[in-house]
């Protein structure tokens, strides 16, 4: 075998074993629901929101809010709780200032646990 197609299996090899590796990660996701009585004509207020937000009407005095977080990485199953980690710096409070106004705020907890904002509490 010639040192070209040597080399060429080798670096095929590599190749393949660093997917096979990282076919045992994963993202690592937390979804988060709640239902709160809500009046109809009321509003809605997002702080800080980031990432895809939808919102579906019904014909039911509730709203339903649900988040998904997630990692950019992708981890195996011995780093796990490296991901999760991440994830629960993240803080989403649910707020009914009133019968007709609703308060979602999203906020990043720093390492000392508190937001990275003073104003939210």
């Amino acid at each position: 075998m010639t040192a070209t197609k040597s080399a060429s299996l080798l670096a095929l090899a590599i190749t393949v074993g660093l997917q096979a590796r990282d076919d045992h990660k994963q993202r690592i996701r937390t979804i988060l629901s709640e239902r709160v009585p809500f009046v109809t004509g009321g509003t809605l207020v997002l702080h800080n929101s980031f990432g895809e937000v939808n919102v579906e009407g019904w014909d039911e005095p509730t709203v339903e809010i649900t988040v998904t977080k997630a990692t950019n990485k992708k981890y195996d199953a011995s780093e796990e709780y490296k991901g999760r980690e991440h994830l629960d710096r993240i803080r989403v409070d649910i707020d009914k200032e009133s019968d007709d106004r609703l308060v979602v705020r999203t906020s990043l907890r720093t390492r000392s646990r508190f937001p990275t904002n003073p104003t939210f509490g």
